[in-house]
């Protein structure tokens, strides 16, 4: 029975984006799209949009999430043309472990026309991802004092990285991030985790630009997620540069996951690498990614002593980097 309730849901996903087609072909669909973009959606974009929605929800339920990922079973869904709604673009789509211990909303692989704003920092930045918790509780343990540091999560997305943070003592939570449905997305996240866990530290979502976020007073601890590219990367280090200027007896840290334009943080004067490791993924967060680890650098403003002389190596240019051996 339910496979038969998938096989319906993901053939009327299919229909529907047939019949989009055939009603608006080329330049005109483009044309229709364009003259109801300040209406919000589209009829057709609501109804694409819930039945993969409910495609969605069905088959990430406790009970159907096992049988339609038994291979066999996968085998077969997967050929049928709408079957993308179930079974997403890549491993990013798959819902997350840390989702279905929680309750919150941080899977996906997003950056279609649905979260742009029309912000010149938008041409700049990177989709959405959610960066391993097992690497960051990892990277977070290595901090000292948290108590005394505001954490913040510069283009926080979805905000997995703040929930990871608040099993952590930090004085203050925030993540800044631009787009208004990731924000929302976020705010969602952190009110689940504050219900299920009120004796930790809240967690604030600002909408903004990120690189331009004041910093606040006191010891902080800025963590990136290659958010965006490295134009905007140098601005955040300047950012950093500027504040310990202006008060040399603060602690400032720089999380950087995946630091392709770790350069930036790395040609400070100001800064020195405190922490540069390539972490492996937990066995229970493998395929949820395309990637099986991921490089973590930790800056510290001030003089602390060098762990290594790894160097960044960019894999692939503006979205990988690894650390040399």
């Amino acid at each position: 029975m339910a496979f038969a309730v998938v096989a319906f849901l993901i053939m009327s996903v299919s229909i529907g984006e047939l019949q989009t087609g055939r009603m608006y072909p080329g330049r005109a669909r483009r044309a229709y799209q364009s003259s109801h973009a300040a209406n919000g959606h589209t009829s057709y974009k609501i109804l694409k949009s819930t039945l993969k929605h409910c495609l969605h929800a069905f088959g990430d339920s406790p009970l159907v999430h096992p049988m339609v990922n038994v291979a066999s079973v996968k085998r077969v869904l997967s050929r049928l043309p709408g079957a993308r709604a179930l079974y997403g673009n890549s491993e990013w789509d798959r819902k997350h472990p840390f989702d279905r211990a929680y309750g919150t909303d941080t899977s996906g692989f997003l950056c279609g026309e649905e979260l742009l704003t029309g912000h010149p920092a938008e041409a700049h930045g990177s989709p959405y991802a959610g960066a391993q918790p097992s690497v960051m509780r990892t990277v977070f343990a290595t901090l000292p004092h948290n108590e005394r540091s505001t954490f913040i999560d510069l283009g926080c997305g979805k905000g997995r990285p703040m929930l990871v943070a608040s099993e952590f003592s930090f004085r203050d939570i925030v993540g800044v991030e631009l787009s208004p449905p990731l924000v929302e997305a976020a705010r969602r996240n952190a009110a689940v985790m504050a219900k299920r866990f009120p004796h930790r530290t809240p967690i604030r979502v600002d909408e903004g630009d990120a690189t331009t976020y004041p910093m606040p007073a006191g010891d902080v601890v800025l963590f990136i997620y290659n958010s965006f590219d490295h134009e905007l990367m140098q601005k955040v280090a300047d950012g950093v540069e500027v504040a310990l200027k202006f008060d040399g007896q603060r602690s400032i840290y720089v999380v950087y996951c995946n630091p392709v334009s770790g350069d930036c943080f790395d040609e400070s004067p100001l800064l020195t690498r405190r922490f540069a490791q390539t972490l492996r993924y937990a066995a229970e967060e493998q395929g949820f990614a395309p990637d099986t680890r991921d490089a973590v650098i930790v800056w510290q403003g001030g003089n602390a002593p060098r762990p290594d002389d790894a160097k960044i190596v960019i894999v692939r240019e503006r979205w990988r980097a690894e650390l040399s051996v």
